[in-house]
């Protein structure tokens, strides 16, 4: 909805109305994030399916999720960069 309704349209209309520099400074990386979202979202209800089966925790998908992240190439400047590789090792 977001591309389609704002991202998309913005872009169509050229220079009239905004920038198209600011346009894709203003979505820059919208659609690894909603990629990334979805994954999430389809990790979350397959765990949420099988919640008895699969064990009822959620913090293992969160972790493997962080390798995945469209922050991660920044991950280093996290001030938990050491902590999160530390606990991401001792899971995967």
């Amino acid at each position: 909805m977001l591309l389609k309704v704002y991202y998309h349209p913005l872009l169509e209309m050229g220079d009239e109305v905004v920038n198209q520099r600011t346009v894709k400074s203003i979505f820059a990386q919208i659609e690894v994030i909603l990629n990334y979202n979805r994954q999430l979202l389809a990790k979350l209800q397959d765990r949420m399916d099988h919640w008895f089966s699969k064990g009822q925790c959620m913090g293992d998908i969160f972790l493997s999720m962080v390798c995945f992240s469209p922050f991660s190439h920044n991950s280093a400047l996290h001030p938990n960069h050491f902590f999160i590789k530390k606990i991401f090792r001792l899971y995967f």
